[in-house]
């Protein structure tokens, strides 16, 4: 996904598969999509290739084209990319249209406001540690752009709708803050005030599976990340646990490794120690 804003003058963002996006100062948008996008002055303008302006203008230092620091016309964008597993894109990716523009006037866009700011400064002097600095707010952008998408009246369907939603939100939360612990549907129903039925209806609804396969979905994800991250055994991972897995040390509510690694496998199409081989 690439996240951007326009921190002066204005452009049109294009992609496929999408209407065209005009966007002026303090617009940000999202480009859900591994596809090429297009940034230019007007739909007419004839593309050129963007990784060679790059490369040309010495990125990742600030890229210059047809313009100079100090022209006073001259359009300003800050932008870049967050990658996903496959998991988590099938949650995020699949609701989310093409392009998505957050207006500057809106009201979600006043948290964003602050942060465009703070990365205008950044991108406007080469002080010390100004990659990471630049790297972090970055970061802090596609945060807070996906905050804004769901407090709009457009929220997104799926995954990330669903976090916003009264009932199935808290829901989420449980289950993201302890993926290891035995959850039943009828736990998580109760602590949603809803009836079992109704709660496992409206989840599959807004989510596109039912809680406990996305619990086993999340489950994996997360031990996908202890693996990646620690030199933990797989046993060590697999083991259950009740206490929440993000402490050192906590598994993710298998019985045993071999039931891990099956439901690892199914999930993600390889072994946990074959997956840890090809991230690392």
């Amino acid at each position: 996904m690439k996240v951007g804003a326009v921190l002066a003058g204005s452009c049109w963002i294009t992609a496929a598969d999408s209407e065209p996006l005009h966007l002026a100062t303090g617009d940000c948008y999202l480009v859900a999509s591994a596809r090429a996008f297009g940034a230019a002055a007007g739909l007419e303008v004839e593309p050129v290739d963007g990784h060679a302006v790059l490369e040309a203008g010495g990125y990742p230092d600030t890229v210059r084209y047809n313009t100079t620091a100090a022209a006073p016309d001259r359009t300003v964008i800050v932008g870049g990319a967050v990658n996903f597993d496959e998991t988590t894109a099938a949650l995020l990716l699949d609701h989310l249209p093409t392009t998505v523009r957050i207006p500057a006037d809106s009201k979600p866009a006043a948290a964003l406001r602050p942060l465009l700011e703070l990365l205008g400064e950044e991108f406007a002097h080469a002080e010390p540690g100004v990659a990471n600095v630049r790297d972090q707010l970055t970061k802090v952008l596609f945060v807070q752009a996906l905050r804004a998408m769901i407090a709009s009246d457009n929220r997104p369907s799926g995954w990330l709708g669903a976090l916003a939603d009264p009932s199935i939100g808290p829901a989420l939360e449980l289950l993201h803050r302890e993926p290891g612990r035995h959850w039943t549907v009828a736990e998580l129903a109760e602590k949603a005030s809803m009836s079992r039925s109704t709660f496992a209806l409206r989840f599959k609804t807004l989510i596109g599976m039912s809680p406990l396969d996305y619990l086993a979905h999340w489950r994996i994800q997360a031990a996908g990340r202890a693996l990646r991250s620690t030199d933990r055994t797989v046993y060590s991972v697999a083991q259950c646990h009740t206490a929440p897995p993000h402490r050192p040390g906590q598994g993710f509510g298998y019985g045993s490794e071999s039931a891990f690694s099956n439901a690892f496998k199914r999930v993600t199409g390889q072994s946990p120690a074959k997956y840890r081989q090809l991230v690392h």
